[in-house]
């Protein structure tokens, strides 16, 4: 089975990076610069998994992830932000509420996988 992962993130580097740590393993991977985007996308396919910052313009991650639990409540999340890690540690608390999973930038590829395995396990 192919699982189809949306990455929302402003920076296209980020978003190659991801994609770049995902291709080993099969994933569709879809993209979006924006929540309002990443709804767009979510509205026309089915996704198995979202992996969305924080932080970006137009609507940001926790915009996304609070409309994400009211239309897709379904769908697993990952939160990403970077900053200094007295901002992520504050982050990643009131993002628990948010998304399912959390991780602070830069994240490694094993940390990464090892999300989405976790989060996936039941597909």
């Amino acid at each position: 089975m192919n699982l189809i992962i949306l990455i929302v993130d402003d920076d296209s580097n980020f978003r190659n990076l991801v994609k770049d740590f995902l291709s080993p393993d099969s994933y569709t991977i879809l993209e979006a610069t924006n929540g309002i985007e990443a709804l767009q996308i979510l509205e026309e396919q089915k996704i198995d998994l979202l992996i969305s910052d924080m932080y970006m313009p137009e609507m940001d991650g926790i915009e996304l992830s609070k409309k994400i639990k009211e239309n897709y409540p379904q769908l697993k999340t990952i939160g990403t932000t970077a900053g200094d890690k007295y901002e992520a540690s504050m982050v990643k608390d009131v993002s628990k509420s948010f998304f399912s999973s959390f991780l602070s930038k830069p994240f490694s590829q094993v940390d990464l996988l090892t999300e989405i395995k976790k989060l996936l396990s039941d597909k």
